[in-house]
């Protein structure tokens, strides 16, 4: 009885394991990698030298996702 316990756990455990191992790989996301949220870039304004134009423009766009989303 402990032999088949042990042989049903094995085979489980292997089937899980072979389950795991056959499910796609998440493909990197380019998008996100290349762009900075937008916080990022409010909380360094100074330092990137943003005008007040910019500013302008980014708070809007940041005001139209968040309504969007």
């Amino acid at each position: 009885m402990k032999t088949r316990t042990l042989t049903l756990f094995i085979g489980l455990f292997l089937g899980c394991g072979l389950s795991l191992a056959q499910q796609p790989h998440p493909q990197p996301d380019p998008v996100g990698e290349n762009l900075f949220p937008p916080e990022l870039i409010m909380q360094n304004q100074q330092a990137i030298g943003l005008d007040d134009g910019q500013k302008t423009f980014i708070r809007a766009e940041i005001t139209k996702a968040q309504s969007h989303f």
